[in-house]
């Protein structure tokens, strides 16, 4: 299908898509692996997992190398979400948290369809992550696959929910809410409140106009 956009950099349908999508993955994926690695390991617990398992980590992603060279001086601080993103998080799941269960195609492979397990979901989340954001050849994607794609995330979103919901009270379970959210909610707010203003001033004088010519 066509690019609707009209000039190569300009914004259009097309790179509104695209934005959707990075933020569900550089967000939401995130703060979804996060409350899984969480729910496995005590933030406050996860230095001392990372040091112990330094030599299985040999290859340890940037922003994972990066924060333990934070800490080493404040063994005070406890991580966050916002310390990583989807890889490191996601490396630290398949390296520390033996409880999860192997994807049905291992780990660092995509799932078959019929994988739901919650390590098929964790793969799909990398395989979205890839794809779709790190390894995109354009910063565009068009309403057929845009469809698609979003369907495929709030299957998996969902689940995770599920998954949620049964494993702990003090976990969040609405993620496909916060999905829902990004996929509608306006892309530029300001830009849109000017719109709306200049809407209200049209109504207003097209109200006056439609008195006078009734007087």
């Amino acid at each position: 299908m066509a690019s609707s956009c009209i000039e190569p950099y300009a914004s259009c349908p097309e790179t509104t898509n695209f934005a959707r999508i990075c933020r569900i993955v550089v967000d939401v994926f995130r703060d979804i692996l996060w409350q899984i690695l969480s729910h496995e390991i005590k933030p406050a617990d996860l230095p001392i997992q990372v040091r112990k398992y330094q030599n299985k980590l040999k290859s340890l992603d940037g922003k994972i190398k990066a924060w333990l060279i934070g800490i080493s001086h404040s063994s005070s601080e406890i991580p966050s979400a916002a310390k990583f993103d989807v890889s490191s998080i996601y490396t630290l799941i398949r390296n520390l948290c033996s409880t999860i269960p192997t994807p049905t195609a291992q780990w660092g492979n995509p799932p078959p369809a019929g994988g739901i397990t919650l390590g098929d979901d964790i793969e799909r989340v990398r395989e979205f992550r890839n794809t779709l954001y790190g390894h995109a050849t354009e910063a565009k994607i068009d309403t057929a696959d845009f469809d698609n794609i979003c369907t495929d995330i709030i299957d998996v979103v969902s689940r995770f929910d599920v998954y949620f919901s049964v494993n702990g009270t003090a976990m969040k379970c609405n993620f496909k809410r916060d999905i829902d959210t990004v996929l509608t909610c306006s892309m530029d707010k300001t830009i849109e409140d000017e719109y709306i203003e200049k809407l209200k001033e049209i109504v207003v004088i097209f109200g006056k106009c439609v008195l006078v010519y009734a007087f």
